[in-house]
């Protein structure tokens, strides 16, 4: 008995030290718990809260629409709703898009040569008005059908994002299919990729004629490589299919080869420091043939014809006057 009467008092001692004990005045037992003296303080949401309360209520909007659609599909199949089950993803289509899944940000990267606004429009090009409808691989193939886009990628984060990585090609020669028409940009491998707007491009080598952007790549590095000639280049026509036309300031045309080699570029580079070779009087120079210059003269008097001859013959030039023409001495 005294054990237990032990156990009791030890008891009574351990409730003192969690509750205060009191008695009313009809002598009734009372408990009272006292609160901490720190309260506890709301925590502000964070940005993944955010992100989590935005994940939720995209997962219930999906989860409604998924059930939706089921329910009208096995309805329109039995026959029920008089509605033709292909037109059940475009009334889930609307509905996804009213309930707050359409695009609203649309982010570029990449962007340097291709307007925005045709890349917006490539984008927008679409049926579908709700995001979850959008289809990724056919806007990144209406993106590739631009002249500038090389490569893209187009990465779709729900309820709202759209995000695209371009990888634009380098412009390398502007172009023109005839003298005097409207004048595009192409890359190396001859790709049209857009208009040349007026005074961004004009430091390019500009070629004109049918098939000459294929053909870019075999005369327009010689003409980078000749720093004394590129401010008197004009244009380059490329010809019949067969061969360049260079047009310079003073409006002297030198037929080269289809690939000039740097030996032709040489010779040219000789004629054009001569002011002699290079003046008013002469039309045309062809440097297609090894070792012979074939000219053509405004003048075709036989005197004009003559003084030419001469003037290559002291500048140690080979030359073929085109006609039927006596050449003077030391001519070859």
């Amino acid at each position: 008995m005294q054990s237990l009467n032990e156990n009791a008092r030890q008891a009574s001692a351990v409730a003192d030290d969690f509750f205060d004990l009191a008695r009313d005045s009809a002598g009734a037992m009372r408990v009272e718990i006292t609160q901490p003296e720190t309260s506890l303080r709301r925590r502000s949401p964070t940005k993944l809260d955010a992100f989590g309360n935005a994940a939720s209520r995209a997962g219930f909007v999906l989860s409604f629409l998924f059930l939706v659609t089921a329910s009208l599909y096995a309805l329109s199949l039995a026959g029920h709703l008089g509605v033709k089950p292909d037109g059940i993803p475009q009334a889930i289509d609307s509905a996804a898009a009213s309930a707050g899944l359409s695009i609203r940000s649309i982010s570029f990267e990449g962007l340097k040569h291709t307007p925005e606004a045709e890349a917006r429009a490539a984008l927008k090009n679409t049926p579908h008005r709700s995001a979850i409808f959008f289809d990724t691989s056919a806007a990144r193939e209406r993106l590739l059908s631009l002249g500038w886009v090389e490569n893209a990628q187009v990465q779709l984060t729900l309820p709202d994002k759209l995000h695209v990585a371009v990888t634009e090609r380098e412009p390398y020669a502007r172009w023109s299919q005839t003298a005097g028409g409207s004048i595009s940009v192409i890359d190396r491998k001859g790709h049209v990729l857009g208009a040349a707007q007026p005074g961004r491009y004009d430091a390019l080598p500009l070629l004109v004629g049918d098939g000459a952007p294929s053909e870019a790549a075999l005369v327009i590095p010689h003409i980078n490589a000749r720093k004394d000639m590129q401010p008197r280049f004009r244009a380059a026509h490329w010809v019949a299919g067969r061969y360049w036309e260079i047009e310079v300031d003073t409006g002297l045309r030198v037929k080269l080869r289809r690939d000039p080699g740097h030996e032709a570029m040489e010779r040219l580079a000789r004629l054009l420091a001569n002011p002699d070779l290079s003046g008013p009087h002469i039309r045309a120079l062809d440097l297609r043939l090894s070792g012979r210059i074939i000219v053509e003269l405004k003048d075709q008097s036989i005197q004009s014809r003559e003084k030419l001859v001469a003037l290559l013959t002291r500048a140690n030039e080979p030359i073929a006057p085109r006609g039927n023409v006596r050449r003077g001495s030391g001519a070859s």
